[in-house]
């Protein structure tokens, strides 16, 4: 059975499901995460952790990734937080870079709400198949669903932990090694996700309901994950922040893809 919990959010005195726009040095942007799935049997986890990880790893030392990308003010991180993980586990396999079709999976995912949110869950659309951008481009707003051609597809997605569980920082520091990067709910707000810094902290690693998505693509050796978001190349590092583990309650859910061959 599946029990699902909604997160709701006040903003600006309006009523929104967390999807909040926040002031940031790249303009308005939004988050998008629309609630917590738990016990759904549907759904394939993994708590497998190695015993010999790396004391720190970064996946842009081996391979060439796509340059970080924008969701502008729609809601759509449930989308691109994924998709990352696809086309970074695209380039670990075939070594080549790929920049697939986020507007798709916010049009056609019968999941999730487009622009208003969506969930972990909704990454299993890519297991169908995904077209490029090229083909598709991002506009930030729902669209019709249309039939596409397929350029890619992901092999396997899963959630790490167990149900209803956290994953540990070994869960997710073992896929990332394994897939090149993990997609997983933060906690966005405060001043901190405004992209002065290079690393959120203070206000920015409030505890609290999740209500964004990003994707981890190593740690450092002092405790802090390498988070690359999708708000676009202007926002903190090049579109990249530094996190210590636990801030912001990121990593309270998981997953990774495994890409399949082109």
């Amino acid at each position: 059975m599946k029990y699902l919990m909604l997160i709701t959010i006040f903003c600006s005195g309006s009523f929104a499901y967390a999807n909040d726009i926040f002031d940031t040095v790249a303009g308005k942007k939004g988050t998008g995460f629309y609630g917590v799935t738990l016990g759904d049997s549907e759904l394939e986890y993994d708590d497998y952790t190695m015993s010999d990880l790396p004391e720190k790893f970064d996946v842009r030392e081996l391979i060439s990734i796509p340059d970080v990308r924008d969701q502008g003010q729609c809601g759509s991180c449930w989308a691109f937080g994924p998709m990352r993980a696809l086309e970074i586990s695209i380039a670990m396999l075939e070594k080549k870079s790929v920049n697939l079709s986020e507007q798709e999976m916010v049009s056609c995912e019968k999941s999730a709400y487009g622009c208003q949110g969506g969930f972990m869950e909704s990454a299993k659309y890519l297991l169908g198949g995904i077209t490029d951008e090229n083909t598709w481009p991002y506009v930030a707003q729902k669209k019709r669903c249309r039939v596409t051609t397929k350029y890619a597809r992901a092999a396997k997605m899963k959630l790490l932990g167990q149900p209803g569980q956290r994953p540990t920082v070994d869960n997710i520091k073992t896929a990332i090694y394994s897939y090149g990067s993990v997609f997983v709910t933060v906690r966005a707000g405060g001043q901190g996700w405004s992209g002065n810094s290079h690393e959120i902290t203070g206000r920015g690693c409030a505890t609290g309901t999740t209500n964004h998505i990003v994707t981890l693509i190593g740690w450092t050796a002092d405790g802090k994950w390498i988070m690359s978001n999708s708000w676009g190349p202007k926002w903190a590092n090049n579109g990249y922040a530094l996190m210590t583990f636990g801030c912001a309650n990121i990593g309270a859910e998981a997953g990774y893809i495994e890409a399949s061959s082109l």
